[in-house]
């Protein structure tokens, strides 16, 4: 059964019969520049804005997964320029990024409250993040007033390493409540010299944090960029994941965009999570 009903002509698509997997592969772009007298490159270009309005149309009707095989290990066998052509390409997008997303920065949060933070937000939504840190903080935290204003202190890592997991139920913060005792006292007892991480290697940094029970490879990348302000980190979530598999090719290396890719990351992550294409 097709996608479409019998009013396809007035573009109305059939719900029902929407697949949650779609891929496209982008094949023929150069022949088809080439038999209207265009470079291969002009073929390249048309094909990407192609393939921008099926991903945009698929993320309208709510596709689960839209995979594009752009770019293949045969392909860097092609002449210098068509390859540097797709490459550019690339760079274009981060421009449009850029533009989008002009004026951000990245937050520089306090080393144990990004690296609590980031424990108590995996495999958790927004809304249930915040509950629990405001949760945290009330319970744990110093009550302080400003104007007029009360509010509640981040706890810190020496008062949480002096509880138990079952001392956080109150937070519901669930199996992470095991986590977050962990992280703190390896802070507290020196295990983890959080201080020590932001002067070294941002690899080497991030492979200290894995250590830590809870902490896996998204969660140390966060930590590492927000609260360790190593800028060549790149935290690649749900909302990354989908950015890179329509724009970017199968091998693509973050750490070709240099010491910057952190940054370079939050411009394609605010794009893609604000609406952006």
């Amino acid at each position: 059964m097709g996608l479409f009903t019998k009013r396809q002509l007035t573009g109305q698509v059939d719900k029902n019969s929407l697949p949650r997997h779609v891929a496209v592969i982008m094949d023929g772009n150069g022949r088809w520049a080439q038999k209207r007298g265009l470079p291969r490159t002009a073929g390249h270009k048309v094909g990407a804005e192609t393939f921008r309005r099926i991903a945009t149309c698929c993320k309208k009707l709510g596709l689960d997964y839209l995979t594009v095989y752009a770019f293949s290990t045969e392909n860097w066998k092609r002449p210098k320029d068509e390859v540097d052509g797709i490459m550019r390409l690339l760079e274009q997008y981060l421009h449009e990024c850029i533009d989008y997303g002009m004026g951000i920065r990245i937050l520089r949060q306090d080393s144990w409250e990004a690296l609590c933070s980031f424990i108590i937000s995996q495999c958790n939504n927004i809304t249930r993040i915040k509950g629990i840190v405001e949760r945290l903080c009330e319970q744990f935290g110093d009550k302080c007033e400003t104007n007029g204003v009360g509010y509640y202190t981040f706890p810190s890592a020496e008062r949480l390493a002096a509880l138990r997991p079952s001392d956080l139920a109150g937070i519901r913060s669930g199996y992470r409540a095991e986590y977050i005792i962990a992280a703190a006292r390896a802070v507290t007892t020196g295990e983890l010299d959080l201080d020590a991480l932001k002067t070294c290697d941002y690899r080497e940094a991030i492979k200290t944090l894995r250590r830590i029970r809870g902490v896996g490879e998204k969660v140390a990348n966060c930590v590492v960029l927000f609260g360790l302000y190593h800028m060549e980190a790149f935290p690649i979530d749900v909302w990354m994941k989908r950015a890179l598999k329509e724009h970017f090719p199968a091998d693509f290396d973050p750490t070709s965009l240099g010491a910057y890719a952190g940054l370079a990351q939050q411009y394609i992550f605010y794009y893609s999570r604000s609406g952006g294409k």
